[in-house]
């Protein structure tokens, strides 16, 4: 239970920076698609007036602070990535010193089985989270 908590006070942590950086991402998204739609019908009057270099730069400007945004957002994710994988090591680690500990009164077929089991929790309580994370 005491992991749990921990889990989800992880998940509260990241949720809410998760949310506004995906809508600064889609803010910075919506500017690109319509400078290219205007590039797209004013093609003839761009080349007339030879201004490709100037609409190039502008398109490579705004796709590079979309792609800022992008990182960042990417970064917080394996920010929480390397947090979720740090608590399932420390679930199994603990699943491990118990079957150390116990070794005496417990088979090595269910110490296998703690084990698997751990594994199993950690990875369902890292999907909850980035299920919950992305909705």
């Amino acid at each position: 239970i005491p992991l749990l908590i921990v889990y989800r006070w992880t998940q509260n942590y990241f949720i809410p920076s998760n949310r506004q950086l995906k809508r600064i991402e889609s803010n910075l998204k919506s500017p690109i698609f319509s400078h290219f739609a205007e590039c797209l019908e004013g093609a003839a009057s761009i080349r007339a007036f030879a201004q490709q270099d100037h609409f190039i730069g502008e398109s490579v400007g705004r796709v590079g602070k979309n792609m800022r945004a992008n990182y960042i957002n990417f970064s917080s994710n394996r920010w929480l990535a390397v947090r979720l994988e740090a608590l399932g090591t420390l679930i199994v680690a603990s699943a491990a010193m118990l079957a150390v500990v116990a070794r005496d009164s417990i088979s090595a077929g269910v110490a296998g089985l703690s084990l698997s089991y751990a594994l199993s929790v950690t990875q369902s309580l890292n999907w909850f989270v980035r299920m919950t994370a992305d909705r």
